[in-house]
């Protein structure tokens, strides 16, 4: 005997999946197929995914551990302290492509005052293989169920690629296309799009970081007659708490020369 329901020509389906293990990078649109066909008349059947509203994650990595252990220890998974929201959601949803969250006084102070600010925390975030609005909606969850006394307004990421230029100076016992490239990777690796400092919104590349890295990581910059000069264009001006903020392989200039 057969039980179930036989589908009409054109009857559309949709099926959640509620448990990954590990990540899962599928993107809206993919397609899929069965994995055992019982009759030809499988093969009229199109099988694809709609959309992603939260995808499966890896175990945290160290420099994400790294991030949340800074905070101070008073912090727990699911309370404030101080108003401390960012914590709060990148603990409950890291990995984060970028995550900024800001509250009424950063508001101002980046766009001027207005009543609609008042008692309202501002949000803008990215997370790989997740929609928008979908993270948006667990972003709001996490916050009004720690203190539902809050609005909370979302704000569009936007994209900042920051210049920089380095100019070193080596001895000529060193390849200068290798003394480039260790530099290149040593501020792309820090600075750059997949870095922990730009997933994090609101910070300001410094030039003792940038100085002291690239000293640590290249050793032609260590000798005696080696000499180093950066030059960061990140205006204090115009810097918005929404900014995705890194360094990118364009925005990166480095010449390398003979030391005198």
């Amino acid at each position: 005997a057969l039980t179930g329901t036989q589908p009409g020509v054109g009857d559309t389906f949709t099926i959640f999946v509620n448990e990954t293990e590990g990540e899962v990078a599928l993107t809206s649109g993919s397609s899929f197929a069965f994995e055992f066909s019982n009759s030809l008349f499988d093969a009229g059947t199109t099988l694809k995914l709609e959309t992603v509203y939260a995808p499966g994650a890896k175990p945290i990595d160290i420099a994400t551990l790294r991030e949340i252990i800074s905070y101070p220890s008073i912090y727990d998974t699911s309370a404030v302290y101080l108003g401390n929201f960012d914590f709060l959601v990148r603990r409950n949803l890291s990995p984060f492509r970028f995550l900024s969250v800001w509250n009424e006084f950063v508001e101002e102070k980046a766009r001027g005052s207005s009543l609609d600010n008042i008692n309202t925390i501002f949000v803008a975030a990215l997370k790989d293989g997740v929609e928008n609005a979908a993270l948006r909606a667990e972003v709001e969850a996490i916050i009004k169920k720690a203190d539902d006394s809050y609005k909370v307004r979302h704000v569009d990421v936007t994209i900042k690629e920051i210049p920089i230029t380095i100019t070193a100076s080596v001895s000529t016992v060193y390849d200068f296309a290798d003394v480039e490239q260790q530099i290149r990777e040593t501020v792309l690796t820090n600075f750059g799009a997949d870095s922990v400092f730009a997933k994090r919104g609101q910070t300001r590349i410094l030039y003792k970081k940038v100085y002291d890295l690239i000293t640590k990581n290249v050793q032609a910059l260590q000798g005696e007659i080696s000499d180093l000069e950066v030059v960061i264009t990140d205006p204090e001006i115009d810097f918005l708490p929404e900014e995705y903020r890194y360094v990118s392989e364009a925005s990166l200039t480095i010449t390398v020369e003979q030391a005198e």
